[in-house]
């Protein structure tokens, strides 16, 4: 008996040592590290990882059957395995996640950019706020909140919104003692909807204010008793081809301004019997509380030809007559009236240029 209790040792301890010098390395890094791996190099790690797991359970279950005898030795070797299982377990759910990282978007931003549906907006405003309260006007006594589905996140899902979170806030070292097992969502989950989750996302001692908040998106009233609100988590943001990375524009801000420019040209617009429906807004981006943007519609058209402007010393180089637009207090402008008249600043020009290229193009020139 002897003999078999030692020999278990030294297969424990042949195991245990392997398993070691994986995950020691694992154990210590950033959360950063082993999560920006190649993909190639990334699922040969998991699949490697996922056969160790099964081996040392296999193994510990083997030898927790086989010895039953009270060994003080034995039960430590199986402790350290169960440990080193619980750690090779935390990195393959860090890896699996990298593969479903997302996006954080605001509740606005999410439904003003489609994403999200007026009744998507109800319901979650109904499960945040506990009810109908709020939002009786719109929310009658027989109203029925869409069903959450699923009802909770799952653990891969949950470990991926922590990593986007995390890559969010904390990856440039900013992190301080924050690790992925300081975040978490608790009980704030309120419904997935076309692959958009509803959450709010949480790190231990999070700063957060007392402010109460009512934010009214489209007549829906979300409550916020303090200063953490509701993001939007969309897995890899692969929904979002045509919105990633672009700005959006609030959906009453843009329907002003349509019906600002109808206005403006009603002459043009009623003798081609075009309405403000007809319009469609390229929007660029907020800069120093302007709006800035390429509206078309089928009134006015433009020669493709090459189209330069020189405004403080930066260029734009448009490939056509169809220039940006600047929306400010219900009143258009050029760039270049924008910019005479303080509306827009030198910094706020080169960032036109730098984030919109593939329309116009930035260079400095020579005094």
């Amino acid at each position: 008996m002897a003999k078999r209790i030692l020999a278990g040792i030294l297969a424990i301890s042949m195991l245990f040592c392997m398993a070691f010098g994986i995950s020691a390395c694992a154990n210590h890094e950033k959360p950063t590290e082993g999560v920006t791996l190649p993909a190639d190099e990334t699922a040969a790690t998991i699949e490697s990882l996922k056969k160790q797991i099964a081996e040392l359970q296999t193994l510990i279950k083997n030898l927790t059957d086989k010895y039953t005898e009270d060994n003080e030795a034995l039960s430590e070797q199986i402790k350290k395995l169960q440990e080193e299982n619980k750690k090779l377990s935390a990195r393959l759910n860090i890896l699996e996640a990298q593969k479903l990282q997302g996006r954080f978007y605001t509740l606005k931003e999410a439904y003003n950019g489609g994403l999200i549906s007026k009744a998507d907006l109800m319901s979650i405003a109904y499960y945040h706020n506990g009810g109908r309260q709020y939002n009786e006007e719109i929310m009658g006594e027989d109203f029925v909140p869409a069903p959450k589905t699923p009802e909770k996140l799952s653990p891969a899902t949950e470990n991926a919104i922590k990593l986007t979170y995390w890559y969010k806030y904390f990856k440039d070292g900013n992190s301080g003692n924050i690790t992925l097992d300081d975040i978490g969502t608790g009980d704030s989950y309120y419904g997935t909807y076309n692959s958009c989750v509803a959450v709010k996302v949480w790190y231990n001692n999070e700063p957060v204010t007392e402010e109460r908040i009512k934010d009214i998106i489209d007549g829906v009233t979300v409550y916020y008793n303090n200063g953490k609100q509701i993001s939007v988590w969309v897995e890899n943001a692969n929904i979002l081809d045509g919105l990633d990375g672009k700005p959006v524009l609030d959906k009453e801000i843009e329907a002003e301004i349509k019906t600002a420019y109808f206005n403006l040209h009603k002459k043009d617009f009623d003798n081609c019997n075009a309405t403000a429906a007809d319009i469609s807004i390229f929007f660029c981006g907020e800069y120093s509380g302007s709006y800035v943007m390429f509206v078309h519609s089928a009134v006015y058209s433009y020669e493709d030809a090459v189209s330069l402007e020189i405004i403080n010393e930066v260029l734009f180089n448009y490939s056509s007559g169809h220039k940006m637009d600047v929306y400010n207090n219900g009143m258009f402008y050029s760039v270049s009236e924008a910019f005479n008249q303080d509306l827009l600043t030198h910094n706020d020009l080169l960032n036109l240029v730098g984030n919109w290229r593939e329309f116009i193009y930035s260079i400095k020139f020579d005094r």
